[in-house]
């Protein structure tokens, strides 16, 4: 990789990914395309992650990083600051992918020059989740965001989604390591903020793996990470919220994070006391 930049830089953070990691790295690598990076992040694993690593240490297309255990958002922002490609793109370290999964993102980017590429997504558990239409979007940027928001959660992850690594490195795009739960989120609301153009792909490109009992389910006060993100969606809509529609649809998304984040905590104390 030192001697040609590769097109698209996969990010795997991984902690105790033993049973899955190999798995993942071997599909990524069985991707139709001609030049990839995987930036695999070891996040201070315990179960032996780190033997299965070894074994692709002599595969070029392969970077292996260790580091202590800090956490996904920690570990994608290693992924980010030793990533060489044109392009970003994410995995999790127990997931799957379409076998065009890269290339379609990729070929979206370059043919399209859009600032980001959307795919659908699904797998065994989930509902597939597609985008109501396919193709590029450019008019009204920041009322098809809240749009989105209001009506599926495209938008929320980041294992979906192509971005311009310049822009990533340029604006010092980072996900929030203080945040516990709607930080891919917010990664790509700042992200958003210097683009045009979002182009959707209307297949389930990404296999999402559904794990029991999410972080979600866990966060300490996730009223307050609700509220970060609110902050963050405020700040790419700036100006916008003067307009009425835009206005009244970021009041509804704040209407309904804020009643989802209290129906939350008050089932969580109900557990606690039962």
């Amino acid at each position: 990789m030192k001697n040609r930049q590769p097109i698209v830089s996969v990010i795997v953070p991984a902690y105790n990914a033993a049973k899955t990691i190999n798995r993942v790295i071997d599909n990524l690598l069985g991707q139709k395309n001609d030049s990839l990076e995987i930036v695999v992040v070891n996040d201070g694993s315990t179960d032996g992650t780190a033997k299965v690593l070894d074994k692709y240490r002599d595969d070029k297309r392969v970077v292996v990083i260790s580091q202590e255990n800090a956490g996904a958002s920690a570990a994608r922002n290693t992924g980010i600051q030793n990533a060489h490609g044109k392009y970003l793109m994410f995995a999790d370290a127990d997931d799957d992918f379409a076998p065009n999964f890269i290339a379609t993102m990729v070929n979206a980017m370059t043919s399209e020059r859009a600032g980001i590429a959307i795919c659908g997504h699904g797998g065994d558990g989930v509902r597939s989740l597609l985008p109501d239409v396919a193709g590029l979007i450019k008019k009204n940027l920041p009322k098809h965001v809240c749009a989105s928001i209001l009506k599926n959660g495209l938008l929320y992850p980041t294992w979906n989604k192509i971005y311009l690594a310049r822009i990533v490195k340029e604006k010092n795009i980072f996900f929030d390591e203080t945040i516990g739960y709607g930080e891919d989120l917010i990664f790509n609301l700042n992200y958003l903020k210097y683009i045009d153009s979002i182009f959707y792909i209307k297949e389930p490109l990404y296999i999402y793996i559904y794990r029991p009992g999410g972080l979600s389910a866990k966060t300490k006060s996730n009223l307050h990470y609700r509220y970060e993100m609110l902050a963050a969606l405020r700040d790419y809509l700036g100006n916008n919220l003067k307009k009425p529609d835009v206005a009244l649809k970021y009041q509804l998304i704040r209407m309904r994070w804020i009643i989802s984040a209290n129906r939350m905590k008050r089932g969580q104390g109900r557990k606690q006391h039962e």
